[in-house]
């Protein structure tokens, strides 16, 4: 076994949490000898996560044969099962690595995932479950939200605009709907958001992020993710910038605010 071999195993026990003190010794060496990450394995182990509570999705037989096949082919290197790993029936692995490929592969569309219920799902899964969704969750989760509208500016991009911020100040998470803003280039520039804190001086809001608006969508709900805690947002703001984002705003061009009303 060399090192990439060893280093993906422990990785795969650290996301189990079967991971001893020694064995994480050696996961840091190998991960430097590697260039892999403590991350590698987190999408995947949390698709297989979702992909093991959820109903078993209805397919053609073929279909279905040939995902549990390619989940097989996934994890077949692995030969050698620990005892403590050996109630793992290897159908039952190979069927949901094929499923967790399968919902890496189509994303959006996740039969009985509406569901689920618990708390907001962590980083690793924002990829994995589509926006819109995870803001219905935290919608229906019962946490303590500000939810407000947004405002357009005069500036042509916010024409028509409208939709929402839901921001949740005890999860320090968020998400802002948009309907009506004008579809940009990536390369030529970015929207960004800025959360206003109570707690900071109004000259530094709180960057919260950039993020893009594709051609051709109805509606776009953008995850908020602050680079710096946020005591008492008490206004957001998009601003127009160019495309590596600002670390301080020259305020040009605002396209939507939102804030308390009174």
């Amino acid at each position: 076994m060399d090192a990439r071999e060893r280093a993906e195993e422990l990785l795969a026990d650290l996301e189990l949490g079967w991971l001893g003190d020694d064995d994480e010794r050696t996961l840091d060496e190998l991960l430097v000898q590697t260039g892999l990450d403590r991350a590698h394995f987190a999408q995947s182990a949390a698709a297989v996560t979702l992909a093991s509570r959820m109903p078993l999705l209805e397919l053609p037989s073929a279909l279905r044969s040939q995902l549990v096949a390619a989940g097989q082919r996934s994890v077949a290197r692995v030969t050698s099962l620990r005892p403590r790993q050996a109630w793992l029936d290897s159908a039952a692995i190979g069927w949901y690595a094929a499923a967790a490929m399968l919902l890496l592969a189509v994303g959006a569309w996740w039969p009985g995932l509406e569901g689920m219920v618990g708390p907001v799902t962590p980083a690793a899964l924002t990829e994995l479950v589509p926006p819109a969704m995870e803001r219905e969750r935290l919608l229906a989760s019962g946490t303590e939200l500000f939810r407000w509208e947004w405002a357009p500016t005069d500036d042509p991009a916010a024409s028509g605009l409208s939709g929402d911020v839901v921001w949740s100040a005890a999860l320090q998470a968020g998400f802002m709907r948009f309907q009506g803003l004008e579809a940009n280039d990536p390369a030529a520039m970015r929207y960004q958001l800025w959360v206003f804190d109570a707690e900071r001086d109004e000259r530094y809001p709180v960057d919260g992020g950039v993020f893009d608006v594709p051609a051709g969508a109805s509606e776009v709900v953008v995850p908020i993710r602050p680079v710096l805690p946020v005591g008492e947002a008490v206004a957001f703001a998009v601003s127009v910038e160019l495309p590596g984002g600002a670390v301080v705003s020259t305020r040009e061009r605002i396209v939507a605010l939102a804030a308390a009303q009174g």
